[in-house]
């Protein structure tokens, strides 16, 4: 909980009444730590989502078709990278032990966030060339060494400048 604090992913709640709480579910991982869900179910009722193509790995890799070298860009913290506007943070209020938080960020629970982040990351990387995107994954490729080095510059540089507020 302090690290999704410390990092601006989550806020304490200090407003009255919320008609949106769920519970906070923690989840053993293998290595002995611990990962923060949130029971979104009830809140997802109430989610308008937009559908957005999400590519498959065969869609994805038809495109590279000739391409003889390729690099993969793992976009860390993926959902955590998009804010969510103010007014939406009040569905994302969940409770612990010490009181009532909600995310600021999307999250990983809200049955729109896929399609969301696919179509901001396709919207980001709109105009480069011979860049494929799954979720946070990327898949930049070309047919010689020179030009997959520029794809992969502008690709990088177009992450760069982009804003994750």
């Amino acid at each position: 909980m302090d690290e999704l604090l410390e990092s601006g992913i989550t806020e304490e709640v200090h407003e009255g009444p919320t008609g949106w709480v769920s519970p906070l579910v923690a989840i053993p991982k293998a290595d002995g730590d611990i990962r923060i869900c949130v029971d979104m179910r009830c809140a997802n009722q109430a989610i308008l989502g937009e559908h957005q193509p999400i590519p498959t790995i065969a869609g994805v890799l038809q495109d590279p078709n000739g391409s003889s070298v390729f690099s993969r860009v793992d976009l860390k913290w993926g959902f955590h990278q998009i804010s969510l506007a103010e007014e939406n943070r009040l569905v994302t209020t969940f409770v612990t032990h010490r009181g009532l938080y909600r995310y600021t960020r999307l999250m990983f629970g809200v049955t729109s966030a896929p399609d969301k982040y696919q179509q901001i990351i396709r919207d980001v990387l709109r105009g480069c060339e011979g860049v494929a995107n799954i979720a946070d994954d990327l898949i930049i490729h070309e047919r010689g060494e020179e030009q997959h080095d520029k794809r992969l510059s502008a690709v990088l540089d177009r992450l760069r400048k982009q804003v994750w507020n």
